[in-house]
């Protein structure tokens, strides 16, 4: 069973993903850790500030509007990135900057929705219909598997919308000048199959939300899109099965971060 994360690796580095899935070393780095925080806090963010817009009502002020929204988020963000699980790995200084960006990044993000709330709320909209108008349905870490595809994965976020269903990954990173990488934009094609087959319904666009520059950027999931990630699979599905290795896709900057650059001739580029 090949899942959609291994696909975006294998486009990363084919090398870095046969040492991983077909050698088996499993190494927790500081990249990922940092990434599973930063995504642990935004759904954390989210999820209080949803909470907290529920109990707006018409006769707040900005400012009261402004503590009710902030409230309990610094508490939330010591909670996790505390955690003992991300302290024996990362840095003290980065940890610190984390907190810091975040922090700033959910200010500015706390700031916007008062203003907007504000306005709702003069329309006579309720605090649980602002919530849902601000934050629409989504189902948020869903996990489905195909069988029959020999395909797996767990999308971070399925929005709908008129009955329309669409792909979300949240990514940490910078994006590219245009469109988005293309190891993100094949994670998305596999979601996108995986959820035609659980719901029916066919999916003709994803996002990628690059949350850390608040920039969420559309995938077409166009018929050369998913012939270009069926290739993708089965050269996967060869390598998993047979056991060759792959050529490595060598990046200075890449290959200096990796953690597999200890197995890798390539290691001290």
């Amino acid at each position: 069973m090949i899942s959609a994360s291994s696909i975006s690796e294998f486009l990363y580095c084919p090398l870095k993903a046969y040492l991983k899935y077909v050698q088996g070393y499993e190494i927790s780095s500081e990249t990922y850790l940092i990434g599973k925080l930063t995504h642990e806090l935004f759904r954390g963010f989210n999820e209080i500030t949803i909470r907290n817009l529920w109990s707006l009502d018409p006769t707040m002020t900005l400012n009261e509007i402004s503590s009710q929204l902030w409230d309990d988020v610094p508490s939330l963000i010591k909670k996790i990135i505390y955690k003992k699980d991300y302290r024996d790995i990362i840095d003290g200084e980065t940890v610190k900057e984390i907190y810091e960006t975040l922090e700033d990044q959910f200010k500015l993000d706390a700031f916007q929705l008062v203003f907007k709330s504000r306005k709702m709320l003069n329309m006579g909209m309720s605090g649980d219909e602002i919530a849902d108008i601000l934050f629409p349905p989504a189902m948020v870490e869903f996990w489905m598997e195909s069988r029959s595809l020999g395909l797996r994965g767990k999308v971070d976020r399925i929005e709908i919308e008129d009955g329309a269903y669409f792909p979300v990954k949240i990514i940490t990173g910078t994006p590219p000048v245009k469109g988005v990488w293309k190891s993100h934009a094949m994670q998305l094609v596999a979601y996108a199959i995986l959820m035609e087959e659980t719901f029916q319904k066919e999916i003709r666009v994803g996002f990628v939300d690059y949350v850390l520059v608040g920039e969420r950027k559309p995938v077409m999931i166009s018929q050369e899109m998913r012939e270009e990630f069926y290739n993708t699979f089965n050269e996967m599905e060869s390598m998993m099965l047979e056991g060759y290795v792959p050529e490595a896709t060598p990046s200075g900057k890449k290959c200096k971060k990796c953690e597999y650059r200890e197995f890798c001739e390539y290691g001290d580029g």
